[in-house]
């Protein structure tokens, strides 16, 4: 479990909170201890969300790697979140994951975040990449198997972008596997198909990050790639369309029209009707 809490860990949160009786209090007060370790330098919030290379940590690899004698670790969203849940729930909080209601970036990893319920029905929204505490933006919050299926989503971006991509395929597996309800996961695994050269693999998989999250542009905009690959030209067409309905001037999904529309002069499609 990618935010388990070790003994250290668990200390760490009990000293921050001493003294704090209510749910929201401990919830700041634990923010606040933490962001102090990253104002001293010993940890560096990576604020840059686009995919990496770079291996992700464990909460609890990140808090071995604040406390040891190397370099402070650059952490992203998904680990700092991952880092806060695991100490806050060792002082009994209800920290849970989350991500915005609105699909931000690539779409390939996406920002997550930190809700913690207040037992009252108030909640307190932590990001500790942006330094931001209380309210936030809207969310969807995850279950402990979408958080953990993050993780290995994560894992399968940085071994496709090493070029492994037997890694990748492996663990967009596992967390499709865990949870196959992340449009990020469906969305990369449509991305390694078409560099397998499986153009059907492909479509299906964009189609089901359509399915997952209708409402973003960058997963209509993958599908219209992925069908024009395929040969669907009038269909991958409608796509970037309704890409371009929900983001206008969405600058990759006008170049691919154009480009597909001057590659085949004389196409011709059907009216345009429902999204595919």
């Amino acid at each position: 479990m990618p935010f388990a809490s070790d003994a250290a860990m668990a200390q760490f949160a009990v000293t921050a909170v001493e003294g704090r009786t209510t749910a929201s209090a401990k919830a700041r007060a634990l923010y606040d201890a933490l962001t102090g370790v990253i104002r001293d330098g010993r940890l560096v919030p990576d604020r840059d969300n686009a995919p990496k290379e770079r291996t992700p940590l464990t909460a609890e690899g990140l808090w071995a790697r604040v406390k040891g004698k190397g370099d402070a670790p650059l952490a992203g969203c998904y680990e700092l979140t991952i880092l806060y849940i695991a100490m806050a729930r060792a002082v009994g909080l209800d920290a849970r994951g989350a991500e915005p209601q609105s699909v931000q970036g690539t779409g390939a990893i996406g920002h997550v975040l930190v809700a913690v319920e207040h037992g009252d029905g108030g909640r307190s929204i932590v990001d500790l990449q942006n330094q931001a505490f209380g309210r936030g933006p809207p969310v969807r919050l995850l279950s402990d198997a979408e958080l953990t299926a993050h993780h290995y989503n994560h894992l399968a971006v940085a071994s496709y972008l090493r070029g492994d991509v037997d890694a990748a395929a492996a663990s967009l597996a596992a967390a499709t596997a865990i949870a196959d309800t992340l449009p990020q996961v469906a969305s990369n695994a449509a991305t390694l198909a078409a560099r397998q050269g499986d153009t059907a693999a492909a479509v299906a998989h964009a189609r089901r990050a359509v399915t997952l999250a209708p409402n973003a542009a960058v997963y209509r905009y993958q599908l219209g790639h992925a069908l024009i690959d395929a040969g669907a030209l009038c269909a991958g067409l409608a796509a970037l369309r309704e890409a371009l309905h929900r983001q206008p001037g969405y600058p990759e999904a006008r170049a691919l029209s154009r480009a597909t529309l001057e590659a085949h002069p004389k196409l011709t499609c059907a009216a345009p009707g429902d999204a595919p």
